[in-house]
């Protein structure tokens, strides 16, 4: 790989990674983010030096499954300390509709280790397998977004057409969540061990 195309590369992984921080409550990317863009930055020179876009690649797996359970410790001390604009019980939802996906996975790792292992465990069809979870985790992280955003629009006690159309707005916004990203993200983790199995067959 060149110098230039290696380049290319690494700077726009870090535009992805800037981006997937937002899965970080606000409070944690203000103090932190800054300090864990520059650690994958050199994390990502390293990779690519030593094993090139392969050393990428896994670098990304291993930043993905951290950022979930990272993420998902980080929002949980902040359900704890609570929210002005969220309310526990709104917090709660979009965590469980958004961690539902990883909570199935989990599920059918328990039922069938052989199988739901399949997209982390190396094999032939890799890095496929990977990217499979790595599209479940950031669909994951961004339904999670999309739903906060929604409960987190002000609330108003009167009835007034602006406050109806506030409370319309975070309907769809939750439902287009489940759509558009838990859906997806759930289908991979039910058929995707099934894909590398194809895939893995040659077809």
């Amino acid at each position: 790989m060149s110098h230039t195309t290696s380049t290319a590369i690494l700077s726009a992984a870090e535009k992805v990674y800037r981006f997937l921080l937002f899965v970080y409550p606000a409070t944690h990317r203000r103090d932190y983010g800054p300090l864990m863009v520059q650690l994958f930055r050199d994390l990502g020179r390293d990779a690519c030096r030593q094993k090139g876009l392969a050393g990428l690649v896994h670098l990304w797996f291993r930043v993905l499954v951290d950022t979930a359970t990272s993420a998902a410790t980080e929002h949980v001390q902040e359900l704890k300390k609570g929210d002005p604009l969220v309310t526990k019980k709104q917090h709660r939802l979009a965590i469980f509709c958004a961690g539902f996906p990883l909570g199935l996975w989990l599920v059918l790792l328990l039922i069938n280790p052989n199988f739901a292992s399949r997209m982390v465990v190396s094999t032939s069809a890799q890095p496929m397998g990977w990217m499979m979870m790595a599209a479940v985790l950031t669909l994951s992280g961004i339904g999670y977004l999309v739903q906060r955003k929604g409960f987190a629009r002000p609330k108003r006690s009167d009835l007034s057409r602006r406050a109806v159309s506030g409370t319309i707005l975070s309907s769809a916004l939750f439902v287009g969540s489940i759509v558009l990203f838990v859906f997806p993200a759930t289908f991979l983790v039910v058929f995707g061990p099934a894909l590398m199995v194809l895939l893995e067959a040659g077809f």
